[in-house]
């Protein structure tokens, strides 16, 4: 008879954190955090490509763009830094302003 308590004890604890355990991942998953702004670094154009820290580069189809970037004789953008705005999780961004 103790033997079985116990063994119906230990399932519980068991069972108590395993259901712990998948209410902190459901607590994380919904806590993510606010979209912040990011700066970018244009690296190409007229076909756009921005860098985005050391490793990441973002083209046309990761891009939604709120201005327009300028490549010509006269003036060009590149080289220049741009606020990016991510959505979509993350895989896309909307480039908001290029910094003056």
């Amino acid at each position: 008879m103790q033997t079985l308590w116990y063994v119906s004890f230990f399932m519980e604890v068991i069972m108590l954190d395993s259901v712990s355990e998948l209410a902190k991942l459901f607590k994380e998953r919904e806590n993510q955090g606010i979209y912040s702004p990011m700066i970018g670094s244009i690296i190409e154009l007229p076909v756009v490509r921005i860098r985005l820290g050391d490793k990441i580069i973002l083209d046309d189809s990761h891009l939604t763009m709120c201005v327009m970037l300028q490549h010509n004789e006269e003036y060009s953008d590149i080289g220049r830094e741009v606020v990016l705005l991510p959505y979509a999780d993350g895989q896309n961004f909307i480039v908001i302003g290029v910094i003056q």
